[in-house]
């Protein structure tokens, strides 16, 4: 009955020891990806038109389960409402929840057009467990833009 006892106790220890999961708060979090379960792509929508300098549209994806180096494609489709606006957008990457956001890649574009797609990928392969997609207004004046789509794809 001890030896029972103690293999019980040790099949907790352990599972409790090995099955330690990195969590952030989730309402830091835009959306939750998956690698294991084969769950590599997001796609946003967002609706809001932007009309100031430094206006900053962002979403942070957390992937689960990450045990291989993935690489990102990243794609943007943009919109100018109003004028002529100067328009980043900008991918990022980190390891951990506390370390300063890495710059994977950018493109400028100042246009008129509707729907400008845009891409930016990584060069090589990384192991970042949370990304950044952003688009931020470089230049002041009379405009309006939006974020028609952003998707994230990882793949090996």
């Amino acid at each position: 009955m001890k030896r029972l006892f103690f293999v019980v106790l040790m099949l907790f220890v352990s599972s409790t020891i090995f099955a330690q999961r990195a969590e952030v708060l989730r309402s830091s979090v835009d959306k939750y990806l998956n690698i294991a379960r084969n769950d590599n792509y997001v796609s946003f929508n967002p609706t809001a038109t932007y009309d100031t300098v430094s206006v900053l549209w962002d979403v942070i994806i957390s992937l689960e389960d990450v045990f291989d180096l993935t690489k990102s494609y990243c794609k943007f489709k943009l919109d100018s409402v109003a004028g002529t606006p100067v328009v980043t957008v900008r991918t990022f990457g980190k390891l951990f929840w506390n370390d300063a956001w890495t710059g994977i890649d950018s493109v400028s574009w100042a246009g008129t057009t509707a729907d400008t797609t845009f891409k930016t990928e990584t060069a090589t392969a990384t192991a970042y467990r949370f990304y950044k997609l952003s688009a931020t207004a470089d230049t002041a004046g009379h405009f309006k833009w939006k974020v028609n789509q952003a998707e994230l794809k990882l793949f090996k």
